[in-house]
């Protein structure tokens, strides 16, 4: 399912979603995630959609694909 937002839209997602989101705007966007309950303590999955592959959500792999994504 596509969901296209606009500034001041608000999102709810269960906990089993899995999402992604893409700026289709030349100009750059800043999003807000709210998290309820112990984020630290929740096993979660970073999803690699250029390579397809499921990465365990660390620091290390997070922020592995920020900077990949900063540099490209």
């Amino acid at each position: 399912q596509k969901v296209e937002m606009k500034a001041g839209d608000v999102l709810s997602m269960g906990p089993s979603a899995i999402h992604t989101v893409t700026c289709r705007s030349d100009v750059p966007s800043l999003g807000i995630h709210v998290y309820l309950g112990k984020l630290a303590e929740t096993e979660r999955n970073l999803f690699d959609t250029e390579r397809e592959v499921v990465l365990p959500f660390t620091d290390d792999t997070f922020n592995a694909m920020v900077d990949e994504i900063a540099t490209a």
